[in-house]
C-alpha cells in the first residue's frame, strides 16, 4: 500500500513573496495584494510566522474561476506545507480549486489557536480578493492537531455559507477536531482514522464522536453525506484512499450547495434576474429567463454572455442528471437526500423529468427498500457500535450480529453499505 505522508513528500519547486506584517483580522477589509492573479505555487509569509502556501491549478484563469481547498497541517508539520501533491489530482486540478496550505512556523496548533485560526481566515479572504472565486465551492480539511484551528474556524463561521465560510465539504484526516461537527450549514463530511493510530491523542474517539453528532442530525434534515472510514493497519498519515473517498463526496456537495457562476463577470442590468437565479441554484427559472432573453435581438456582447451562462446552466443540469441517475440505482440513502434537492434546482427542465423517472425506477427495486431499512438501523445504532471509552476500533461483540444484518440489507455500492462493511471487516 502506497501511503501519502504529508510531512515527507517532496517537491523542489519553490517561490515566495513577502507581504507586510499585519495582525490577522478576518473582519477587516482585504484588498488585492501584489500576488493578484499570480499562477503556480508560492508562499505568503508574515512576521508572526503564521504563513501559508498557495497553489493555483493550471485550469484557473480570469475566464475560468475556481473554488478553494484549505488544509491545516498537524503538529510539527510546517515543513510539508509547500507540498500539494496529495491534493492535486483528487481536488485542485480535478475540480478547479486553489489550494491553501497553512504553515504555522512554530508547528504547534495548540499554541495561540485563535491567532492561527484568524490567520487562516485572512488567508482565505486574501485569496478571494486576489482571484475569481466561486464562494461556496470549497473544501476545508485538517490532519492531526490541525483539527484545532479547523474546528475553531468552523465554530466561528460555519453557520452560513458565504465569504466567511466558502466551503461545502469538510474533511478530517486523523484529525483532533474536538467540537460539535453538526452545528454548521449543510455540507458533506469525511472523517477517517487508521487502526494503528486509533488511541493516539484520542484520534479514534474524536472521529467517532464527530460522526455520531452528524448522524444524529440526519433524521432532522441534516446532510446524510457522511463517511467515517476506519482504515485497517494505517498509522499516522493521510492515505490516498481516504483522499479519494473525500473527493467523491465533494462531487455531490458541490452540485448540491455550491455556485457555478462568477456573478461580478455578469453585471449588466439585463442579466440581474438571471444571475440571481443562478446564484440561488434555481436552474429551472434560469433556463426560462435565458429562453426569454434570447427571443429578442441582443447586442453581441450581451448575447455572448447569455450564451456563456446557458452553457454553464446546461452543464450543471447534465451533471445533476448523471449523478441523480447513479445515486438512484447505487445509493438509495444519498438519493433520498440529494434528489429532492436537485429537483428543486431543476424544476421544469428535462433534468427534473429524468430525476423523476430515476426515482420511480428505484422505487421498484426491492433492494432500495432494504437498503433504507439497513441505513436507518446503522445511523441509529452507530453511537453504540464501538467501545464507548475509545479503546478500540473493533465493534463490540454484542453488536456484530446486528452489524452483519445491516451489511446484508444494504447495497454494497452505497456509502452506508461501504461503511458498515468496513466496520464488519474489522471483526475478522
Amino acid at each position: 500500500m502506497i501511503r501519502l505522508l504529508i510531512l515527507t513528500c517532496c517537491w523542489c519547486l519553490h517561490a515566495s513573496s513577502l507581504i507586510a506584517a499585519q495582525q490577522a483580522d478576518p473582519g477587516a477589509e482585504v484588498k488585492p495584494s501584489a500576488d493578484q492573479g499570480r499562477t503556480g505555487k508560492y508562499q505568503v509569509t508574515q512576521a508572526n510566522g503564521y504563513n501559508y502556501w498557495v497553489c493555483v491549478p493550471p485550469t484557473y484563469s480570469a475566464e475560468h474561476p475556481a473554488g478553494i481547498h484549505l488544509f491545516f497541517h498537524g503538529q510539527g508539520g510546517q515543513g510539508g506545507a509547500e507540498h500539494f501533491e496529495g491534493w492535486n489530482d483528487a481536488f485542485l486540478n480535478k475540480y478547479d480549486l486553489i489550494g491553501i496550505n497553512m504553515q504555522y512556523m512554530d508547528g504547534d496548533n495548540m499554541r495561540d489557536t485563535a491567532g492561527k485560526t484568524a490567520a487562516a481566515r485572512r488567508a482565505v479572504a486574501q485569496i478571494i480578493a486576489d482571484y475569481k472565486i466561486l464562494i461556496g465551492k470549497g473544501v476545508i480539511s485538517s490532519f492531526s492537531g490541525g483539527g484545532l484551528p479547523h474546528s475553531l474556524f468552523s465554530n466561528q463561521a460555519s453557520k452560513m455559507r458565504g465569504r466567511d465560510w466558502p466551503f461545502c465539504h469538510s474533511a478530517l484526516y486523523s484529525s483532533n477536531y474536538r467540537t460539535d461537527a453538526a452545528q454548521g450549514c449543510p455540507m458533506s463530511w469525511f472523517v477517517s482514522v487508521g487502526t494503528q493510530e486509533w488511541t493516539l491523542a484520542t484520534l479514534g474517539i474524536d472521529g467517532y464522536h464527530r460522526t455520531s453528532e452528524l448522524f444524529a442530525q440526519i433524521p432532522r434534515g441534516g446532510c446524510s453525506d457522511v463517511h467515517f472510514k476506519i482504515t485497517r493497519n494505517k498509522g499516522h498519515s493521510v492515505d490516498p484512499r481516504e483522499v479519494a473517498s473525500s473527493s467523491d463526496e465533494f462531487v455531490r456537495s458541490n452540485l448540491a450547495f455550491a455556485p457555478f457562476l462568477y456573478a461580478p463577470d455578469y453585471a449588466e442590468p439585463e442579466l440581474r434576474a438571471l444571475v440571481g437565479c443562478c446564484g440561488e441554484l434555481d436552474l429551472g427559472h434560469a433556463s426560462t429567463l435565458i429562453a426569454k432573453l434570447t427571443k429578442s435581438p441582443l447586442a453581441p456582447t450581451l448575447a455572448a454572455k447569455i450564451g456563456a451562462i446557458r452553457a454553464l446552466v446546461d452543464e450543471r443540469l447534465q451533471q445533476i442528471t448523471e449523478l441523480s441517475e447513479h445515486l438512484a440505482v447505487d445509493d438509495p440513502p444519498l438519493a433520498t437526500y440529494y434528489l429532492p434537492l436537485f429537483q428543486s434546482h431543476c424544476h421544469g427542465t428535462p433534468a427534473d423529468k429524468a430525476i423523476t423517472a430515476a426515482i420511480k425506477a428505484a422505487s421498484r427495486d426491492p433492494q432500495c427498500s432494504s437498503t433504507m431499512q439497513g441505513y436507518a438501523a446503522f445511523i441509529q445504532e452507530f453511537p453504540s457500535l464501538l467501545p464507548g471509552d475509545g479503546s478500540s476500533p473493533r465493534p463490540v461483540a454484542a453488536k456484530i450480529p446486528d452489524l452483519t444484518a445491516m451489511v446484508k440489507a444494504m447495497k454494497a455500492s452505497s456509502e452506508a453499505g461501504i461503511m458498515a462493511g468496513e466496520f464488519l471487516a474489522l471483526t475478522e
